[in-house]
């Protein structure tokens, strides 16, 4: 009788283990999907069209590979500029020259925020970026001050 017990539990415990050993080492593509799903309902609560949705996919694309581009840029840049900082031999034209060239790539980073923002506002206008904003400030604005323990800010809002 205890060596059926015994088998039947190594039965059940192996049983377990090739079963559940795919669920484990499969890949998870749940936090990309469900950025899809926040996407889908944030642009089918502000009412956005399926033209514009398009639109504003080929955008974000666009807009996102050369954001990407510039980010990159501006942290090998930055990355220079500390590597000379801690040099031994200080060569303060050297620091100059990455410091200005660092803040170009700044102004241009933010230059390139403001066109994504004004060729959204094109697309959609203004009325429907405004509903679309509110419901992403509503549903995901406060995730970053969540995660740190701070409530939530409106820093859209003029000082009091």
């Amino acid at each position: 009788m205890r060596q059926t017990t015994k088998l039947l539990f190594l039965a059940a415990a192996l049983a377990a283990v090739v079963i559940g050993a795919p669920a484990v080492f499969a890949r998870n593509d749940a936090p990309q999907n469900a950025n899809l799903r926040k996407e889908r309902k944030a642009f089918d609560d502000s009412q956005i069209p399926q033209e514009q949705r398009a639109k504003l996919r080929e955008l974000r694309e666009k807009f996102k590979t050369e954001g990407k581009a510039l980010r990159e840029a501006l942290k090998t840049k930055r990355q220079a500029l500390m590597k000379e900082l801690e040099s031994e031999k200080l060569d303060r034209g050297a620091v100059d020259k990455l410091s200005g060239e660092v803040k170009e790539l700044q102004a241009k980073l933010i230059d390139h925020r403001i066109a994504g923002i004004l060729a959204m506002r094109e697309i959609v206008g203004p009325e429907k970026l405004k509903a679309f904003r509110e419901h992403r400030r509503k549903h995901r604005g406060g995730e970053r001050q969540k995660r740190r323990g701070r409530p939530e800010k409106d820093y859209r809002q003029a000082p009091q």
